[in-house]
């Protein structure tokens, strides 16, 4: 009777391991600013998404933080686009919108102006997963500069005819 159920033991366990899910890989893919205006800099975050699972995962929902330039909580956000991750793929975007509003707007436009050509940011949130086993959540955060020089004149535009007295 006790190999019987060291062997039942056993044979459960092997099942779960073979039946666990492994985490996904989530990294940045890009970050584009998208426009810019005198309440709001609204960008995009475009997240990769790695499924090393032998079974397709759904992602259920985005919760996430944004710095930018040191400045902490420049913006945040959540979104419940859903997203089918292949099995076994290797590149699946999710898009996440950013808007830096009017209360952060000052002290972000303050350190572009001190470097205008590139602007650091860190993304860093937890996305939610619908499994075969129940809801799984990964942290991720990465830290990148964004290379600004092509926006760069449009930008000196807007904050040249920034007036920040309206702004108050």
């Amino acid at each position: 009777m006790k190999r019987k159920i060291m062997s039942l033991g056993l044979t459960i366990l092997v099942f779960l391991t073979s039946c666990s899910v492994k985490s996904p890989d989530v990294s940045v893919e890009s970050y584009r600013i998208s426009s810019i205006d005198l309440k709001n800099i609204n960008s995009i975050i475009y997240l990769n998404i790695t499924n090393p699972n032998d079974a397709e995962l759904e992602v259920k929902k985005v919760d996430y933080i944004v710095s930018v330039n040191g400045i902490e909580d420049s913006a945040s956000g959540s979104t419940n686009k859903k997203l089918k991750v292949s099995k076994n793929s290797t590149k699946n975007i999710i898009e996440l919108p950013v808007s830096i509003h009017s209360s952060q707007i000052l002290p972000v436009f303050k350190t572009i102006i001190q470097s205008p050509s590139e602007i650091k940011y860190k993304v860093s949130g937890k996305i939610y997963f619908d499994t075969f086993v129940g809801e799984i959540n990964i942290p991720f955060s990465k830290e990148s500069v964004y290379d600004n020089r092509e926006n760069m004149s449009k930008l000196k535009s807007k904050i040249k005819a920034l007036d920040f007295m309206k702004l108050f």
